[in-house]
């Protein structure tokens, strides 16, 4: 936790009125977004890499938005390099940290002139030969994140607002739910949330504005597939929710805002090759 304190909160002067956040997510937009982003789902398969693939997911999203080119992130790149080695999953506030400091290489790299791809299977940097490591740590400072925002959870009323207005804003959050049996399937579109203090990280990339006092229900963009294409990871299977995402509602999505950081991800660092 004393590292996430190095980053600022999503403040006050980010929030929107509620009428203005009504105006951008009114319609189902979030369906819009969900056919748009199909393409761009990630299964992690067996490996515990949530964290950063939820991560990746919130930059390709970041990128498409921002018009940069299409490149492919590479989640293990970014676990290896925060789970210590060990497929034991990571925490969210390193991946959030590594990313801005030194950045995600990419699937698809150029090793002494010639092109390869960089396992998504692997979990620990021994596994990796010594070239490909090389090229990846170097090519993964041209895909940085900006400084990312932490969500506010002084309050219940303050968290809602801060959620609504970044995802009316088309910013990515990345937070932990708990991950029970039941959240394997959906009731009436709805992710069934288990008791506990979370356990699986995911990424909320829109939402549905249902007005009241929930305002909006925000949407999983979840990492168990199905992948529609190999360089996110294993292609084919039944994969996850609604051909890969789900709703959630506001009041379950504050379950888990107390035991985790959650990140609000604005956008990628403009560097050289990038765009």
């Amino acid at each position: 936790m004393e590292n996430a304190l190095r980053f600022d909160v999503y403040g006050e002067d980010r929030f929107l009125d509620p009428k203005d956040i009504e105006r951008s997510l009114a319609g189902d937009k979030y369906k819009t977004f969900r056919r748009l982003r199909s393409r761009l789902i990630i299964n992690q398969g067996t490996i515990g890499k949530c964290c950063p693939s939820s991560v990746v997911g919130g930059f390709h999203n970041r990128r498409d938005l921002d018009g940069m080119a299409e490149v492919f992130l590479a989640d293990s790149h970014l676990y290896m390099n925060i789970n210590r080695g060990r497929d034991s999953g990571s925490q969210l506030v390193n991946a959030m940290e590594y990313s801005t400091v030194n950045g995600i290489a990419p699937v698809i790299l150029r090793v002494n002139g010639q092109e390869q791809r960089f396992p998504l299977t692997l979990f620990n940097r021994k596994q990796v030969s010594q070239a490909l490591l090389k090229a990846a740590d170097d090519t993964a400072k041209t895909f940085q994140s900006f400084e990312p925002y932490r969500v506010p959870v002084s309050d219940y009323q303050t968290f809602k607002i801060a959620v609504a207005s970044a995802l009316a804003r088309d910013h990515q959050i990345i937070i932990a739910v708990h991950a029970g049996r039941s959240f394997t399937t959906l009731s009436r579109g709805y992710v069934q949330q288990a008791r506990g203090p979370g356990n699986h990280a995911v990424l909320l990339h829109s939402a549905k504005w249902v007005g009241g006092e929930d305002l909006v229900h925000p949407d999983i963009q979840n990492s168990w597939g199905p992948s529609k294409n190999a360089l996110l990871g294993r292609v084919g299977g039944m994969g996850w929710g609604e051909d890969g995402f789900g709703l959630i509602t506001m009041s379950s999505l504050w379950q888990c805002a107390k035991n985790h950081v959650f990140w609000v991800l604005p956008g990628s660092k403009v560097n050289p090759g990038a765009i």
